[in-house]
């Protein structure tokens, strides 16, 4: 059987259902929050590359409008 003492997160999702298991009831309470910790920023990364997707879709938008709005002045 594989050492759990020592895994990189992004290794859990390769372990069969019971080393998971084994690897979860060896966690302390310390361990939890680097983990905990690490789940929270990596969330908080995305949020903010979703508001970031957004607010420059928002503005393309709005350079968008100005430039039809500018356009259309031409036409009066």
């Amino acid at each position: 059987m594989q050492d759990n003492s020592w895994i990189a997160i992004g290794d859990i999702k390769n372990l069969t259902p019971q080393q998971r298991l084994d690897v979860f009831a060896k966690i302390n309470s310390k361990d939890l929050e680097i983990v905990m910790h690490h789940c929270s920023v990596e969330l908080q990364e995305r949020e903010l590359v979703e508001d970031k997707k957004a607010f420059k879709e928002h503005l393309e938008d709005s350079i968008l409008g100005d430039q039809t709005a500018e356009e259309r002045k031409i036409w009066l």
